[in-house]
């Protein structure tokens, strides 16, 4: 997990280690998608997670102390589990 709390987890997965970066080359230019030949999915599987709730795309209960950051990562990564049981022995 990057970012946090507080903070998106969708900016490391456009710039950092997602499938795809997302580039601007000078002020003329358009930003560009491209191919990211370093990317943590090439090695194994990776879930991103905007975390706690308010943050990015993600909605929920408000959570402004670790611990109930952390419960509720928990919960969600149990239901996530449980929902794609194939994903626990993912690498």
């Amino acid at each position: 997990m990057t970012g946090g709390p507080g903070c998106s987890s969708i900016l490391a997965m456009v710039t950092e280690n997602g499938p795809c970066l997302v580039k601007k080359g000078n002020a003329s230019e358009a930003w560009k998608m491209q191919r990211n030949p370093w990317s943590w999915t090439e090695v194994g599987t990776v879930l991103w997670v905007d975390q706690p709730g308010e943050v990015g795309f993600s909605i929920g209960a408000e959570s402004d102390d670790e611990l109930g950051v952390s419960e509720r990562m928990l919960v969600f990564m149990l239901a996530f589990y449980e929902r794609y049981p194939s994903l626990l022995k993912a690498p």
